[in-house]
């Protein structure tokens, strides 16, 4: 978790919390439903590993003959737990993070450095390359292309937690 108190931090706008708000408040519906199949396919598969028959369905764990109900519950436990694990992996990171940086009510500012400018002439499109990996070839208006210059520091807002970057107008988008 980052230490809010040693970055370079500013207020989020209301616009910006409403619109974490908002992608937190998208993705948090599907994520219930796709993880609900999920769980209801794992008692399913469990279900179906529940058989009485001894000698065709004999697993040994530990040397513990697992038969019937033993088989069942093992199972489950097994295949539950990797499905919650993974399950509340994802909530934490990629949905939960969202309400966590409305509620903190602050964003990060980074200074990335311009390395290459590009136009295409025949789809109108401008684009610019920074020099971190992780955020180049951003699509830009024609306003922003010709004021910046290769080599110009830019400011990026980001999100603490999730690490969403913010709008600065229109078209340039760090998404």
């Amino acid at each position: 978790m980052p230490d809010i108190d040693k970055l370079h931090t500013v207020p989020l706008t209301e616009e910006e919390q409403y619109h974490l708000m908002t992608v937190y408040k998208t993705r948090l519906p599907f994520f219930a439903l796709v993880f609900g199949i999920f769980i209801l396919a794992g008692i399913y598969f469990s279900l179906a590993a529940y058989k009485d028959d001894v000698d065709h369905y004999d697993y040994e764990v530990f040397g513990h003959l697992l038969v019937g109900e033993d088989l069942f519950l093992f199972v489950l436990l097994l295949i539950e737990s990797m499905i919650f694990f993974v399950g509340i992996r994802i909530f934490l990171r990629k949905i939960y993070a969202f309400k966590k940086d409305a509620y903190c009510g602050r964003k990060e500012v980074l200074h990335k450095t311009v390395i290459d400018k590009k136009f295409f002439p025949n789809t109108n499109q401008y684009y610019i390359s920074f020099d971190d990996p992780n955020y180049m070839h951003h699509e830009v208006d024609a306003n922003t292309f010709y004021s910046l210059q290769v080599g110009d520091t830019v400011p990026i807002y980001r999100g603490i937690y999730s690490k969403h970057v913010f709008q600065k107008d229109a078209r340039f988008t760090f998404m």
